[in-house]
């Protein structure tokens, strides 16, 4: 389509590029994609999806559980992903600017809150805590042991790199006047994180709250911080109980906005609620989603199965455009476009 981005097409481009893709890979000309030609579709998302995922997604695309996904049953979930995919990154952009709003805040917290004296007197005390032999300065692993204690989700590059900057003499070791405004970086970062996850835990918002809870019933110690395999669990595991109405391919997406560490593979699961929460919301419409579906299995059963790719190989450019404007029509029961 002339290189025009994805996330500018209108309904008539969408549904022509839909077509694209499903030709484009279904590599036998069958008018079908088989289990090897539909990975190659999901790999080309850029989502890193399990071979579980995969299966799970290609089951739940396969309506008639023919062992095939054909273009009536491609189409919903090429729309979906798209749609999924587009909510990420404004979601993403949104938690960015919420973050620095409230570190602007926190640090003008500390600077007006405590006053010069007694905020360098806490820097002090933290340092004197941190040199553990009484030296009067920090070697490496006294600095990388405070930074970690401070558990701010920093892993060892970012450690290295803040060793390396805090290190201005070169000398191998942190006196206080360079761990000074790293400590208090690290301090600002740390409530911000605080305040953001209290305003998950205060939020009235429902799918936040359940997230909250879910996350919180799969963390008995109360760490705040669960393996990113368990927070998959927990977003399957609040689908499942139809709680939200969001197929595999939607929850892989949502899933892959978490901040996973490096360091552990965890995740803060109350800075991620937020997120996820409007990643969902952005994706869910109940009762429009379960008239859409029902509009397009309707569609794709029809007697004059319009939406054959077999029928389409048949028909010009205009006519395939003028029978996938009819279908989207009827399958867009709220008139949302």
């Amino acid at each position: 389509l002339g290189g025009r981005s994805i996330w500018d097409m209108d309904v008539g481009e969408l549904s022509e590029f839909a077509l694209e893709v499903f030709m484009t890979y279904d590599e036998d000309g069958n008018g079908r994609l088989d289990r090897h030609e539909f990975k190659r579709v999901l790999g080309s998302t850029a989502l890193e999806l399990t071979k579980g995922e995969i299966r799970e997604i290609m089951a739940e695309t396969d309506a008639d559980e023919d062992g095939y996904v054909d273009y009536a049953e491609f189409l919903p979930l090429m729309i979906e992903l798209i749609g999924a995919l587009k909510s990420g990154p404004r979601a993403r952009r949104n938690r960015e600017k919420a973050e620095g709003a409230v570190k602007e805040d926190v640090s003008l917290l500390f600077v007006k809150g405590l006053g010069k004296e007694e905020l360098d007197e806490m820097l002090r005390d933290i340092f004197a805590e941190c040199d553990t032999d009484g030296s009067g300065a920090l070697d490496p692993t006294e600095f990388e042991r405070a930074l970690r204690d401070a558990n701010v989700g920093l892993n060892n590059k970012e450690i290295n790199l803040l060793l390396s900057e805090a290190d201005a003499n070169q000398d191998g070791l942190i006196e206080y006047s360079e761990f000074a405004p790293v400590c208090f970086d690290v301090l600002v970062e740390r409530a911000k994180n605080k305040q953001l996850e209290n305003e998950a835990l205060q939020s009235v918002d429902g799918i936040t709250k359940m997230l909250v809870e879910t996350f919180r019933a799969a963390d008995p110690e109360g760490s705040g911080r669960l393996h990113f395999s368990d927070v998959k669990a927990c977003l399957a595991y609040v689908t499942e109980s139809q709680e939200v109405n969001l197929s595999r391919s939607q929850l892989v997406c949502v899933a892959a906005e978490a901040e996973i560490s490096p360091y552990d593979g965890t995740v803060r699961y109350l800075l991620f609620a937020t997120v996820a929460a409007e990643i969902m919301h952005s994706m869910i419409d109940f009762d429009a989603q379960r008239r859409r579906a029902e509009a397009t299995t309707a569609l794709a059963h029809g007697a004059d199965d319009l939406t054959g790719v077999g029928r389409f190989r048949a028909l010009d450019k205009e006519q395939i455009e003028a029978v996938m404007l009819e279908a989207f029509a009827d399958a867009d029961v709220d008139g949302s476009g």
